[in-house]
């Protein structure tokens, strides 16, 4: 565009004109005169033409083909400028397109590491949660054995208690036993029981010849200073004294109901623990062999007892 407003705007040499017929005259009919009157209106045309306006009409042709060239070199120049900058955007858009694509790849192996990351933090998770399992399990059973330890310990603290309770008594029994032993082996010497009592197992024994019901041979023996004897301690063997015949004695022992239980016991509170014959009368005899109950209210022969001392009352 710029070259044909540039190539327009040079001045040209005008061609000479050609010879035109006067209107109205056919070609035909062409004369000298009709050349020269032709001649003759060129002359005029020309000369209207004032001498010194085609240099402004130059002039101006000139400056406009100056501003056009400019503007081309203007639109060229952008051109170009565009062209390097449209190349310097493709390159910063490849380089970013490069760089987001690494981006991309390293994110990707990023995100690849912490997936594989998560996945072994899962599974170590599951491990744990299996060992934690485990562990438990394995705590609970211990805490049923400690329970179970705990009850045997406190079975055996009971057993060791009754141990140390039996033990506190048979030392007591053996002290006592010690005791009554110095004072048998002094009765042995000087005599310990009053007349008409027999010393057996350093207690004096009294066998009566009368005949009386429990209760009444329990009075008679507290008149004595003295109880119904308590044969717990006599052992398989009666005395001598009392072997022979076919008598049967009270001595110190009868049956009690607590909440509609029935339980033997001597007259000194303690429980009875032997072997009964005819056990459900409620009062107890001794025989020859065994121990035996009877109606308290049957009349029979008794035996008191009392400690032997080296003093004997009378």
């Amino acid at each position: 565009v710029c070259s044909c407003w540039i190539i327009s705007a040079v001045p040209r040499t005008n061609p000479p004109c050609p010879v035109l017929s006067p209107p109205g005259v056919d070609d035909g009919e062409l004369t000298y005169e009709n050349v020269q009157e032709a001649q003759a209106r060129v002359s005029r045309n020309r000369s209207s033409t004032e001498p010194g306006a085609e240099p402004v009409a130059d002039r101006r042709l000139q400056i406009a083909a100056l501003v056009l060239l400019g503007a081309c070199l203007f639109l060229l120049a952008s051109a170009i400028g565009l062209g390097v900058r449209d190349r310097q955007v493709s390159q910063q858009l490849q380089q970013a397109t490069q760089a987001h694509a690494a981006e991309s790849s390293s994110l990707a192996r990023s995100i690849s590491t912490k997936e594989e990351s998560l996945q072994r933090a899962e599974t170590q998770l599951e491990s744990a949660g299996q060992e934690l399992n485990r562990t438990q399990g394995a705590l609970q059973e211990c805490r049923e054995a400690e329970n179970r330890t705990w009850g045997q310990l406190q079975q055996k603290e009971e057993e060791l208690e009754r141990t140390q309770s039996e033990l506190e008594r048979a030392e007591k029994e053996k002290g006592d036993i010690q005791a009554e032993l110095q004072k048998a082996l002094s009765c042995e010497q000087r005599g310990c029981c009053p007349t008409g009592w027999e010393l057996y197992r350093w207690k004096c024994l009294f066998v009566s010849a009368e005949r009386k019901n429990w209760q009444e041979s329990k009075e008679a023996c507290e008149r004595k200073s003295s109880q119904l004897a308590i044969a717990k301690s006599w052992g398989p063997v009666l005395p001598s004294f009392l072997q022979g015949g076919d008598v049967s004695y009270w001595f110190g022992l009868r049956a009690e109901w607590r909440l509609q239980h029935r339980s033997w016991r001597w007259i000194d509170n303690t429980s009875y623990t032997g072997t009964m014959d005819i056990w459900w009368n409620d009062c107890g005899k001794v025989t020859q062999e065994k121990v035996i109950s009877a109606k308290c209210y049957t009349v029979s022969r008794y035996i008191c007892e009392k400690p032997a001392s080296p003093s004997p009352s009378p």
